[in-house]
């Protein structure tokens, strides 16, 4: 269905995101208030399968959530910077391994209801260990475990990251692993 925008404006800017109120008249004539959060970059999660084909995950407090999530590698893209650039720039900052072959396996909207933010996923293999280079704001360790058991983290509530669980299902189904 299509629609007109009929007022917009900017209700909130801060420093990666901005949230816009809109008033919208749909093809039927109805109106309808959206607000909007727009994302100033977009980002990158890496997949990353070690040597002993497990998975790299970091494990981090996360302020939205109240607690520390266990997640794939992830961050945003700098101005400029292309998503393979961010995936591995990310992945070296945020784990200490650097990949030798990265592939694009698809794009992702975190939630497309309010939000703008689009993801690409990378699968990261053929690593060699160097070292984190976390921002000062960055507090997370590292953890590796097989597809398997971060399938079993999915279904006994232990990951619960969209992103995340969406990367795990990816390499599930790259590797078809039942």
């Amino acid at each position: 269905m299509q629609f007109k925008r009929i007022k917009s404006h900017t209700a909130f800017q801060g420093k990666i995101l901005d949230v816009r109120q809109d008033r919208i008249e749909f093809e039927n004539g109805v109106r309808a208030d959206r607000e909007l959060v727009e994302k100033h970059h977009e980002a990158a999660v890496i997949v990353a399968l070690d040597e002993e084909e497990k998975l790299i995950f970091v494990k981090q407090y996360r302020y939205g959530a109240g607690k520390e999530l266990l997640e794939l590698p992830a961050g945003l893209k700098d101005p400029g910077e292309s998503g393979e650039a961010c995936a591995k720039r990310e992945l070296e900052e945020e784990t200490g391994f650097q990949a030798q072959r990265l592939t694009k396996l698809f794009d992702y909207y975190a939630s497309p209801g309010y939000c703008t933010e689009k993801v690409t996923f990378f699968l990261a293999q053929q690593l060699t260990h160097t070292q984190q280079q976390l921002d000062e704001d960055e507090f997370l360790t590292i953890h590796r475990y097989s597809i398997e058991e971060a399938v079993e983290m999915i279904r006994s509530g232990v990951i619960t990251n969209g992103m995340t669980i969406a990367g795990i299902f990816a390499a599930k189904a790259r590797f078809k692993m039942d």
